[in-house]
C-alpha cells in the first residue's frame, strides 16, 4: 500500500495517468486546451472504469502528494455513492477493511484537513448504506480505532462522528427513510455517545493546558482536538433529546461556561450554548435550561465578557462578544417565555447578576451587540410578570442613562468599520436599532415614569442652556422625547419644559426642526392648561413657518429652511389629528392666521405648498364641526380658486397635442435665464389636483349617510374633467403623441431615479446593488434638476394625482358617483381603452392599485350589475392580453444566452409587480375575507410572540365573485389569467393565484346539481388540470409552490372527476405520464371518501389520496436547475430495524474504557 511496485501493471499504468493527468489540470502552466483534456480523462475515468476504487484506494494510500491522494478519496467515495447499490459483497467488504486500513495508518498529525475529511466522508457513505442493520460491527470497529492510542485516529473517529450527524440531522441530506434508520440508531444511544465526547473534551482541554505549560509542540494538536469535539457537540445539541444535555446535573454545560474564559475555546463554546438555549419544543424541554441562571454560569460569562473587552479588538473577541450576546438574550427569552405559564418555573435568584451582566454589555460600543441586546429588553420590559419584579424595576435608571446615549449616531467607531461596508448601511441598521430602543424606552416608561422623564428633562435642559449643541444630539434628544412623553402624559414638570422650548431661540434651521419636534413631543402636556399653553405653541409654529434665512425669498430659499417650514406645517397637521378636541376651540384664530399668512408678500411669502399643508389642519380640525354646512362652507372656500383654475384650463384636456401644447413639452426646453410660461401652467395643474387631494384625503364623510361627504357637492363638478385628463395621459404614449414631444423632451416619459429605486426595492435587489443600476440606467444624476427632470416629476406626479383623486371620488360622492350614466364605458375607457398597449406597465400598475381597487371596493353591491361587470367585461381581457404578451417577452428573454442588460431587468420587476397588483385586485373581485375564531391552542410549543392564535382568516368567493363566475365571458378571461399564472415563472405569484384558485374549485364542488350551467364544462375542467400540471411541471423545484399546487390538484381533481372520469384519468395519464393503475387506485380512493357520506373525512385516508396524487405526477415536477444533470445518490433500502433500546448504563466509565461498541441491542 505504501508504492505502486508490486500492483498488476493494469493498475499501475492507470494510476499513472491519472496522476499525469491530475498534475496536469492543476498546473497553471498548461493551455486550456491540455488542462480541459487532463479533465476529461479523470472524469471518464471515474465514470466508466471498473478499476475506480482499487486505483482510488491505491492513491489515497500512497505516498504520493495531498492532492493526489484526495484525488484518490474522491474516486472512492464516487463509487461508494453511486455504484454500491450494484456491487458483489465481497466487493463491498474489500473496500470496507481497505478504508478502515486507511483510517489506522495515518499517523501524520499536520496532514491536510481535506484529506482527513475525505478519509472520514468514505466511512460516512458507507454508513448510510449499511449500518446500523447490515453493519453491526461498526460502532465496535469505530472504538478500536478511538482506542489506539493515536490521536490522528481519535480525530478522525471524531470527523466520522461529525460528518453523520450533520447529513442525517442538521443538512438532513439523506433519503428519509434510510435516515430515519439512522436517527433512531443514533437517538437510541446519544447517551453513550455524550459521555464518550464529554470525557474526550475533558481530556483534550486539560492534556492542552499540560502541554502549553511545558511549551510542547503537541499542545497545538490537543486545541484542535477539543475544538473537534465541540464542533461534534454543534451537530448534534440542537436536535437530541434535552436529556443528553443536562446529563450528570448539566455537567455539560457547566464546562461550555469553564470553556468560555479560554482564549482558544470561547467562540466555539460560545457558539454551542447559543444553539442550546435557542432550542424550541415543549416547555418540559426547555425548564432545564434555566439551570444558566445559576451564580457560576453566569459569573464565567460576565468575567468572560469583560477579558474579551479588555483585549485588542479582533473579529475573533468582537465576534464572541457578539454570540455571548446572544447567548444571554436567549435565556432571557427562555424566562420570558417560561416564568409565570409554568407553575415549576420560580424567579431565579440570580435574575439581578444575569440584568448586571446584560447591562454591562449594553454599554458597548457596538451596535449590533446594543440591537441584540434591545430585543432582550423589550421582553422583559413587557413581560406581565417580571416587570413588576424589584430586581428589574431598579436597572430602569441605569439602562436609561445607557440606552439614550445610543440614540446618538456616531459613525467613528472600530466596531462600526467591522459591521458595515458603507454609509448607508450604518444609517439603515441605526434606524432599526432605533426603533428597538424606542420601543423599550416606552414601555420601561409605563414602569418606571419618573425616572424616565426625569433623565429626559434633565437631558433637554442640558441642550437648551448649551449654547454649543450640535446637531445629533437634539436628532437623538427629539426622538427621546417623543417615546417617553407619549408614555409619560402626567409629569408635572412637562407644562414646564414645554414653556423653556417655547422661548428657546435658534438660528439654525437644523436645530430648529429637531426643537420643533421636542414641542410636538410635548404637546400632550398642553392638556395640562390649555387656556395658558395653547396659543403660545400656535404662535411658535407660525413663527417657524415664516422662518428665512438672511437674504432669502420664496425663489431662493435654501433646502434646508424650506424643509424648516415644511416641518412646522406638518407639525399642525399633526397636532390636528391627535388632539383635534383641543384645536377646535382655537379654529377661528388658526383660520385668520392661515388666511393672513397665506396672503403675505414680503420674504417670508409662503409656498402653495405650505398654505395647502396649513389648510389641510383647518380640514383636519373641521371633521369636529356638529354643523354639516360649516364643514361643507369650509371646503367650499378653500377649494374654489383651485376649482375655477381647473376650470380654466380644462380645454386642455381635449386631446393630447393641446395637452402638450399647454405644458410646454412640443417646445425646446427653455434656458435657466428665460422665464418659463408652460412651467406655470404645470404648477397650476398640480396645484388645483393637490388642493382636491388634500380634501379627499383629510375629510371625512359624515355617519349620517344621507348627507355624505362634505365635499361632494364641491368635487362632483370636476368629475368629467378629471376622467377627460385620465384619457389624455394615458395618450401621451401613443405614437401620434410622441412624434410631436420636442427633442430636448423625447425622454420626457422615462422613470424617474427614486421610481427607479422604489420598483428594484420592491423587486427585493439589495441597497448596495441600486446605485449602479441607477447610474447604469439614467446616467449621472444632477444636483440641480433640468428643464427635462422637472417635467418628468411632473408627468409622474400629475399622473399619480389625478388616478388617487378618480379612485376616491367613489368613497366621496358615493352612490351618485356609481349612478352617472355611461361610467362603466368612462371607466373602461380611460382605463384599458384605446392605446392601452402603449401604456407603460409602471404607470398601468398606478392605475390597478390606486383607481381600480377604491373604485370596486366602494361601489354599492345593488350596482355591482350595472357598473362593475361592465367595467370587468373591458378590463379582463385587456389585461388578460397586456400580461400573458409580457411574459411572453420575459420568458423569451430568460431562454437567450446573452446576459440581460439593466433595462430588461427593470421590465422584468416591472412585470411581476404588476401580475402581483392584478392578482390583488382579482382577489378583491372574487373573494370575501372572514374571520373564524377558535378555541385557544395547547400552548405546549414555544410561541416567539408568546401567544397562541386564537382566530383564522379564512376566503371564500363573495356574490360579486359568483356573479362573475356565472359570466360564462368574464370566467374565461378570469380563469385564463389565473390559470396562466401557476406556471409563469414567478412562484410568489403562484402562490396567490393558488389561493384564489382554491376558493373558486371550493365553490364549484359546492354546487348543486353538479351539472348546474355554472359547473365548469369538460373542456374548462382539462384546462384547469392541465394548467395546474404545468405548474408543477414549471415550478414544482419550489418546496412551497409544490404543496400548493399538490394540494390545488387534489381539490380539482376531486370536483371534477366523478363528472369527467374518463377526461381527467386520460389527461393525467397523458400530461403527467402517471399509469392506468394509479389513476383507477386515485378513483377508488375517491369514491370510497365520497361513499362515507361526507360527514367526517377520514384523515388518513385524505393523506394517502394526496401522496398518491403526489405519486401520479412525480415524472413531471420540475427541478432546480443545479439538479438537472446531477446524478442521483443511490441508497437502497436496507431491512426494516427492530426496536433499539440503549443498553443498561454503568456507573462509572473510565476514560480509557469509554468506547462507542455495543451500543446497540436489536430486538
Amino acid at each position: 500500500m505504501e508504492g505502486q511496485g508490486n500492483l498488476p501493471p493494469q493498475i499501475s499504468a492507470e494510476a499513472e495517468q491519472l496522476i499525469h493527468a491530475v498534475d496536469v489540470a492543476l498546473s497553471p502552466a498548461v493551455s486550456t486546451e491540455e488542462r480541459n483534456q487532463a479533465y476529461n480523462v479523470c472524469e471518464r475515468f471515474k465514470e466508466e472504469s471498473p478499476l475506480c476504487a482499487i486505483v482510488g484506494l491505491q492513491l489515497a494510500a500512497s505516498a504520493r502528494s495531498p492532492t493526489i491522494k484526495h484525488f484518490g478519496l474522491q474516486l472512492v467515495e464516487h463509487c461508494i455513492k453511486f455504484r454500491w447499490k450494484d456491487m458483489h459483497p465481497q466487493e463491498k467488504l474489500s473496500i470496507k477493511d481497505s478504508v478502515w486500513k486507511l483510517m489506522g495508518s495515518g499517523t501524520d498529525m499536520n496532514e491536510p484537513s481535506y484529506i482527513k475529511d475525505g478519509t472520514a466522508r468514505l466511512v460516512v457513505e458507507m454508513v448510510k448504506r449499511e449500518w446500523p442493520q447490515q453493519w453491526p460491527n461498526f460502532l465496535q470497529e469505530l472504538t478500536d480505532l478511538s482506542q489506539c492510542g493515536k490521536e490522528y485516529q481519535t480525530e478522525l473517529v471524531l470527523l466520522v462522528l461529525l460528518r453523520l450527524a450533520e447529513d442525517v440531522a442538521v443538512f438532513q441530506s439523506v433519503d428519509p427513510v434510510r435516515r430515519r434508520d439512522l436517527q433512531q440508531g443514533l437517538t437510541a444511544n446519544m447517551a453513550e455517545i455524550f459521555d464518550f465526547l464529554s470525557r474526550l473534551l475533558r481530556v483534550q482541554v486539560t492534556a492542552y493546558h499540560e502541554r502549553k505549560l511545558i511549551g510542547s509542540p503537541t499542545a497545538q494538536f490537543h486545541c484542535r482536538l477539543a475544538l473537534s469535539v465541540i464542533a461534534v457537540f454543534q451537530s448534534h445539541v440542537e436536535w437530541v433529546s434535552i436529556i443528553h444535555i443536562m446529563a450528570h446535573e448539566g455537567q455539560l454545560l457547566v464546562l461550555f461556561c469553564t470553556l468560555l474564559s479560554d482564549e482558544n475555546f470561547r467562540l466555539p463554546a460560545a457558539e454551542c450554548l447559543l444553539q442550546i438555549v435557542s432550542r424550541k419544543g415543549p416547555a418540559k424541554e426547555r425548564t432545564p435550561l434555566l439551570i444558566l441562571f445559576n451564580q457560576g454560569a453566569i459569573a464565567s460569562m460576565l468575567e468572560s465578557a469583560q477579558l474579551a473587552s479588555a483585549q485588542p479588538l479582533t473579529e475573533v473577541n468582537y465576534n464572541f462578544l457578539k454570540r455571548l450576546t446572544e447567548v444571554l438574550v436567549g435565556m432571557g427569552t427562555q424566562l420570558c417565555s417560561l416564568y409565570g405559564k409554568e407553575p415549576e418555573v420560580t424567579k431565579p435568584d440570580t435574575l439581578a447578576m444575569y440584568l448586571q451582566a446584560v447591562l454591562a454589555l449594553t454599554r458597548h460600543q457596538s451596535l449590533s451587540i446594543n440591537q441584540t441586546a434591545a430585543t432582550l429588553w423589550v421582553a422583559l420590559f413587557k413581560h406581565d410578570r417580571l416587570n413588576i419584579e424589584p430586581e428589574l424595576l431598579a436597572v430602569i435608571e441605569p439602562w436609561i442613562a445607557i440606552a439614550a446615549r445610543k440614540f446618538v449616531k456616531t459613525s467613528v467607531c472600530a466596531y462600526n468599520a467591522m459591521d458595515f461596508d458603507s454609509d448607508e448601511e450604518f444609517t439603515a441598521f441605526h434606524q432599526r436599532l432605533r426603533s428597538e430602543l424606542i420601543e423599550a424606552v416606552r414601555l420601561a416608561t409605563v414602569l418606571a415614569p419618573s425616572v424616565t422623564f426625569s433623565y429626559a428633562h434633565q437631558w433637554l435642559l442640558s441642550q437648551l442652556d448649551n449654547t454649543n449643541s450640535i446637531l445629533a444630539e437634539w436628532e437623538a434628544l427629539a426622538l427621546f422625547l417623543d417615546a417617553v412623553a407619549c408614555k409619560a402624559k402626567e409629569a408635572p414638570a412637562g407644562p414646564q419644559l414645554l414653556e423653556r422650548c417655547l422661548t428657546y431661540q435658534s438660528s439654525d434651521p437644523s436645530i430648529l426642526s429637531e426643537l420643533l419636534s421636542c414641542i410636538s413631543a410635548l404637546f400632550v402636556y398642553v392638556q395640562h392648561d390649555p387656556q395658558r399653553l395653547l396659543q403660545p405653541v400656535l404662535n411658535r409654529i407660525f413663527s417657524s413657518v415664516l422662518f428665512s434665512g438672511p437674504g432669502q425669498s420664496k425663489e431662493n430659499r435654501t433646502k434646508i429652511v424650506r424643509n424648516v417650514r415644511r416641518h412646522a406645517c406638518s407639525l399642525l397637521v399633526k397636532i390636528s389629528m391627535q388632539h383635534p378636541g383641543l384645536l377646535v376651540q382655537q379654529f377661528e384664530y388658526l383660520k385668520s392666521n392661515i388666511d393672513r399668512l397665506s396672503k403675505t408678500q414680503d420674504d417670508s411669502q409662503l409656498s402653495r405648498m405650505e398654505v395647502l399643508t396649513l389648510q389641510e389642519a383647518l380640514f383636519v380640525i373641521s371633521n369636529q364641526f356638529t354643523d354639516f354646512q360649516m364643514k361643507c362652507d369650509l371646503i367650499g372656500e378653500i377649494i374654489r380658486p383651485a376649482a375655477q383654475q381647473w376650470t380654466a384650463i380644462s380645454p386642455a384636456f381635449n386631446s393630447a397635442k393641446e395637452f402638450l401644447s399647454f405644458i410646454g413639452l412640443d417646445r425646446p426646453p427653455p434656458e435657466p435665464s428665460v422665464e418659463d410660461v408652460h412651467g406655470r401652467n404645470r404648477s397650476e395643474l398640480l396645484a388645483s389636483t393637490s388642493v382636491f387631494l388634500a380634501v379627499l384625503k383629510r375629510c371625512r364623510t359624515s355617519i349620517d349617510p344621507l348627507k355624505g361627504h362634505p365635499a361632494a357637492q364641491h368635487l362632483a363638478p370636476l368629475l368629467f374633467d378629471t376622467f377627460r385628463l385620465a384619457r389624455v395621459l394615458h395618450q401621451l404614449w401613443e405614437p401620434e403623441a410622441q412624434t410631436l414631444l420636442s427633442p430636448g423632451y423625447a425622454k420626457a416619459h422615462d422613470l424617474l431615479e427614486s421610481e427607479i429605486v422604489n420598483i428594484l426595492a420592491q423587486g427585493g435587489m439589495s441597497q448596495s446593488g441600486m446605485p449602479a443600476c441607477i447610474s447604469q440606467l439614467n446616467g449621472n444624476v444632477q444636483k440641480q434638476q433640468s428643464p427635462l427632470e422637472r417635467v418628468q416629476n411632473f408627468l409622474a406626479q400629475i399622473h399619480n394625482n389625478v388616478f388617487v383623486m378618480l379612485g376616491s371620488f367613489g368613497e366621496t360622492l358615493g352612490e351618485q358617483f356609481y349612478a352617472t350614466p355611461g361610467l362603466a364605458v368612462a371607466v373602461a375607457g380611460t382605463t384599458c381603452g384605446h392605446g392601452m398597449e402603449y401604456i407603460p406597465d409602471c404607470r398601468l400598475r398606478t392605475v390597478v392599485k390606486v383607481f381600480c381597487r377604491p373604485f370596486i371596493i366602494s361601489c354599492p353591491a345593488h350596482l355591482h350589475q350595472s357598473v362593475i361587470l361592465p367595467f370587468l367585461a373591458h378590463f379582463l381581457p385587456a389585461m388578460l392580453q397586456r400580461l400573458a404578451s409580457r411574459w411572453q417577452q420575459t420568458m423569451q428573454q430568460q431562454r437567450d444566452e446573452n446576459q440581460a442588460n439593466l433595462q430588461e431587468i427593470l421590465c422584468d420587476v416591472i412585470v411581476r409587480l404588476a401580475t402581483r397588483d392584478y392578482i390583488e385586485l382579482l382577489k378583491i373581485v372574487i373573494l370575501t375575507m372572514t374571520t373564524q375564531f377558535q378555541g385557544e391552542e395547547n400552548d405546549e410549543m414555544m410561541d416567539a410572540e408568546g401567544s397562541s392564535s386564537a382566530s383564522q382568516v379564512v376566503a371564500s368567493v363573495s356574490e360579486l365573485g359568483k356573479t362573475v363566475l356565472s359570466e360564462p365571458s368574464l370566467c374565461g378571461y378570469l380563469l385564463q389569467f389565473l390559470l396562466s399564472a401557476l406556471w409563469w415563472p414567478d412562484s410568489g405569484n403562484s402562490l396567490k393565484a393558488a389561493n384564489i384558485l382554491e376558493s373558486i374549485v371550493k365553490y364549484w364542488a359546492g354546487l348543486l346539481p353538479r351539472n348546474s350551467a355554472h359547473f365548469p364544462s369538460s373542456e374548462v375542467a382539462c384546462l384547469c388540470l392541465s394548467h395546474l400540471l404545468n405548474g408543477i411541471q414549471l415550478l414544482g423545484q419550489h418546496d412551497a409552490n409544490l404543496s400548493a399546487l399538490i394540494h390545488l390538484g387534489v381539490l380539482m381533481y376531486d370536483t371534477f372527476l366523478p363528472i369527467y372520469p374518463a377526461a381527467m384519468s386520460e389527461l393525467m395519464m397523458r400530461n403527467a405520464g402517471c399509469s392506468r393503475e394509479d389513476a383507477d387506485q386515485y378513483q377508488d380512493k375517491a369514491s370510497s371518501l365520497a361513499a362515507g357520506g361526507g360527514q367526517k373525512i377520514n384523515q388518513k385516508m385524505e393523506r394517502s389520496k394526496r401522496e398518491l396524487f403526489r405519486k401520479m405526477t412525480t415524472q413531471i415536477v420540475g427541478q432546480h436547475l443545479a439538479d438537472l444533470f446531477r446524478k442521483p445518490v443511490q441508497l437502497a433500502s436496507l431491512p426494516k430495524m427492530g426496536s433499539l433500546k440503549p443498553r443498561p448504563k454503568p456507573d462509572a466509565i473510565n476514560l480509557a474504557d469509554a468506547g462507542l461498541a455495543d451500543l446497540f441491542i436489536q430486538e
